[in-house]
């Protein structure tokens, strides 16, 4: 009886490592996070949307041409884009007036580079999404201070994707993950444009001690064009005529190798106007003391 029992033990055991069988074919799971998912970047041709105007169109070419070298590129119109959009073939570099949930226009224009895709499928390699946007300019009577940065957003936008392929902090946290901190090397001094500043911002004596240096637009802008060395210069990206619940963005971006330094945004109020506010003036004269 003892043997018997040893024996049914002993087949039920082997009853139960053996493999279920399955009727059709079992679908394994795949989770890929953002950073596979950007890894074909290099290898897939970038089409960029000429739709930003006659003359930012013209400069977008004459940078991309002079600056482009992480993948191959090639110019479309707007009406290709909304036919290849959804292929997983190419990503896309656009430029496109954008609004936040409440304003009724769009304030700004950004530079939006996209993974092509479709919006919904069952099979998420297939979904296309936005990989990084940077704020260009207003979307209505821009300052023309866009054509200066231009170039140091397609830089930017460059270096942004090869850490993005390989980091997925920088992938999925965007411009305020890949920020650099720079703000920190009291060897670089930073150049404000006046105009750069809110309207609630005292200028403050002290900020020469940490290297910060309060100029005309224009002088500042001069000194971007030129790649001044060691030199960092801001840069405000805001709709002209704000409405309630618009959003700023600020940036420093160094002149001689179009890193960018500081990216920050807040909603425009009342107590929180356009411009650089007393609060960021903190933390860039901390960072730089330190």
């Amino acid at each position: 009886m003892k043997k018997i029992f040893t024996l049914i033990t002993l087949a039920l055991a082997a009853f139960l490592i053996l493999p279920a069988p399955v009727s059709g074919q079992a679908k394994q799971a795949k989770i890929q996070t953002r950073k596979v998912k950007l890894s074909d970047f290099t290898t897939k041709t970038t089409k960029v949307v000429l739709c930003g105007g006659e003359m930012f169109d013209d400069a977008l070419q004459e940078e991309m041409a002079r600056r482009w070298l992480v993948s191959p590129y090639e110019f479309c119109t707007l009406d290709e884009y909304e036919r290849l959009k959804g292929s997983p073939d190419y990503y896309f570099l656009i430029p496109a007036s954008t609004r936040t949930k409440k304003e009724v226009e769009p304030g700004i224009v950004t530079l939006t580079l996209l993974k092509g895709g479709a919006e919904k499928d069952e099979d998420p390699e297939k979904v296309g999404f936005d990989v990084i946007t940077i704020p260009c300019a207003a979307a209505e009577s821009p300052s023309g201070r866009e054509f200066v940065f231009l170039p140091a957003f397609i830089d930017i936008i460059q270096r942004f994707m090869n850490e993005a392929m390989t980091s997925d902090r920088v992938s999925y946290g965007g411009l305020s993950a890949y920020s650099r901190k720079l703000l920190r090397d009291t060897g670089q001094h930073i150049v404000f444009s006046e105009d750069d500043f809110a309207e609630n911002l005292k200028q403050d004596p002290s900020w020469k001690d940490c290297g910060m240096v309060v100029m005309d637009e224009d002088d500042a802008d001069e000194l971007f064009n030129e790649g001044a060395e060691n030199t960092m210069v801001s840069y405000v990206v805001a709709p002209t005529n704000p409405k309630k619940g618009a959003v700023c963005y600020k940036m420093i971006v160094s002149a001689d190798t179009h890193e960018l330094c500081y990216f920050e945004k807040h909603t425009i109020k009342g107590n929180a106007p356009a411009g650089f506010l007393p609060f960021d003036m903190k933390i860039i004269s901390l960072q730089r003391k330190k």
